[in-house]
């Protein structure tokens, strides 16, 4: 019983110690192909459907925003920071990557919409 108590703690301290992200697709439309670039990593997220979010990935280095690609009805939409200059790493915990579509964006690289959400 004590190893038991033992674990468990050991894996509660661990996870408090990470960066958890998940995808929500608040739009009306699937997501697909979905690729996040992490200050540190790139995870492919797959197809989100509307409404729907994905379950959370340990992330080694994040910030508010990334660099997120996917296809909105078939068409490419990049999400494409500039730099982190002057952001501070999002500290250990969950968080959610909330997405929405620009229904007026003129290019590609105005379509995808991003709020983080600490969770």
């Amino acid at each position: 019983m004590i190893y038991l108590t033992l674990i468990v703690a050991l894996f509660t301290l661990q996870a408090s110690n990470e960066v958890e992200i998940r995808i929500a697709n608040q739009s009306r439309v699937t997501l697909e192909d979905v690729r996040v670039d992490f200050a540190s990593q790139t995870e492919s997220y797959g197809t989100i459907e509307a409404g729907k979010a994905t379950e959370y990935r340990v992330v080694r280095r994040a910030y508010r925003y990334a660099r997120i690609e996917a296809l909105v009805d078939g068409k490419p939409a990049l999400l494409q920071p500039i730099d982190y200059v002057g952001e501070e790493e999002l500290k250990p915990g969950r968080y959610t990557y909330v997405l929405k579509i620009n229904k007026k964006a003129s290019s590609e690289y105005d379509v995808l919409v991003l709020e983080c959400r600490k969770d």
